[in-house]
């Protein structure tokens, strides 16, 4: 009966759903399993997703769009993610949390798996625009929420929305998953996740502020 229950267990499936025990028993077993690879997936959908949205293949030869979103963008992503889990782990032990920094890292890159996921929404496209899909421009942007792109064309607007209820769906299965690794509910770790957050902005503010006072002051 233990055997079963371990070839039937599918990740992949059931941290949509059951996000609490799919990531404990993830960190149980292996918390570095697969972590670099979710990791570097993710930035591959965030980057098919900005290069289709910001026509990046106008400006610039496909090679380069290709490099960005399978190299740089794959990069960032880990690179953010290994500081994001540093900072999650120092700001949750403020709330009582317990987790390592490996289990927070297998908590994050788990719950990218609806983000992964949205990889498949741009399959149907590029078959049919083949190259085109990068080569020009589908986004515009509104006057009143400038940083919510609305994509022209009823396929770009289907994909639109269905990227933000992914992205959605994937920030309440890490809350979840965070939740469980640090021991916390999902509202202490939306407290943990604010408190990294803050602690990234508030040095960011600070230098902004400190260069606009010195550029204001040079200039008078």
């Amino acid at each position: 009966m233990e055997n079963e229950q371990q070839t039937s267990f599918n990740p992949y499936k059931s941290i949509w759903l059951q996000p609490r025990s799919t990531i404990q028993r993830i960190v149980d077993t292996n918390p570095t399993y697969l972590v670099l690879v979710l990791l570097a997936l993710t930035g591959v959908s965030y980057g098919v997703s900005a290069a289709s949205a910001e026509g990046w293949g106008y400006d610039m030869s496909l090679l380069w769009v290709f490099f960005i979103i399978v190299a740089i963008f794959p990069l960032i992503t880990i690179l953010l993610l290994y500081l994001v889990s540093g900072l999650t782990r120092w700001t949750g032990k403020w709330l009582g949390g317990k987790a390592t920094q490996e289990q927070i890292r297998a908590a994050y890159a788990w719950s990218y798996i609806p983000i992964i996921a949205a990889i498949a929404l741009y399959v149907p496209l590029f078959m049919f625009y083949g190259f085109d899909l990068f080569n020009y421009q589908h986004t515009t942007f509104s006057d009143s929420l400038p940083m919510v792109p609305v994509q022209s064309g009823v396929a770009f607007g289907i994909i639109a929305i269905a990227e933000v209820v992914l992205n959605v769906w994937s920030f309440v299965i890490a809350l979840h998953c965070l939740g469980q690794v640090q021991g916390f509910s999902a509202w202490r770790a939306l407290g943990n996740q604010a408190l990294t957050a803050l602690v990234l902005l508030v040095p960011i503010a600070i230098i902004m502020f400190l260069f606009i006072v010195l550029v204001v002051s040079r200039a008078s």
